[in-house]
């Protein structure tokens, strides 16, 4: 039942009440006016209005009430903690992204020195084949010719001496020669090493002549 229904429900009511208490005043005061002897206590009215009032709010109808929903709002210290874990995590997780980046870096910069390492070894033992096998020419010494040689060649992967030339001459021809001479002798070396790129190694080894 609508809440308008049930106030029509009691305005009817109370009105009925009403015109029952007016009717009965009415009727006690004609009664005792015309006759004396007749007696009929005001008690008795008080205790049928309030029989009436009493009746009455038992038969009232009782509207449907629908719960109402209480809304749980975060408690503030709760939002807090929630924002501060989650700026933790992201700065925990920018941390190991340097972390590991500068991990790579590192490993890095460790495998360019290393090679660089290597790569000198490599050169020395190719200068130290070179200047075992070397003679010097007996007409030079003869004649005191001195100077040095830049000698230019390429490296296969497998070792191989190829393309034998003379990159910057010294004064004397014959010198010039020796050195030629000297690295074709030599032939081959160690295989390049593994992080050198391609198939072949362009190299420039000096070769001096002195006397002592």
């Amino acid at each position: 039942m609508s809440v308008a229904a049930i106030a029509r429900n009691d305005f009817a009511f109370a009105a009925s009440a009403l015109l029952h208490l007016g009717l009965i005043g009415m009727g006690i005061r004609a009664a005792q006016s015309h006759s004396s002897s007749l007696f009929f206590p005001t008690d008795a009215v008080e205790i049928v209005a309030a029989a009436s009032l009493e009746v009455g709010s038992k038969q009232r109808p009782t509207a449907n009430r629908q719960p109402k929903e209480v809304a749980v709002l975060p408690h503030p210290d709760t939002e807090l903690a929630i924002e501060k874990t989650s700026e933790t995590q992201k700065i925990q997780a920018s941390a190991a992204s340097v972390a590991m980046k500068q991990g790579r870096g590192g490993s890095q910069a460790v495998s360019q020195s290393r090679q660089a390492t290597e790569w000198e070894a490599y050169q020395a033992s190719i200068r130290d084949a070179i200047h075992e096998a070397l003679v010097y020419p007996r007409a030079s010494k003869n004649l005191g010719e001195v100077g040095q040689v830049l000698v230019g060649f390429v490296v296969q992967r497998d070792g191989t001496i190829a393309n034998v030339s003379v990159s910057e001459p010294a004064a004397f021809t014959r010198l010039n020669d020796a050195a030629v001479e000297t690295v074709r002798k030599v032939a081959r070396v160690s295989p390049l090493p593994e992080f050198v790129p391609g198939e072949a190694k362009p190299m420039q080894i000096p070769i001096d002549f002195a006397l002592q």
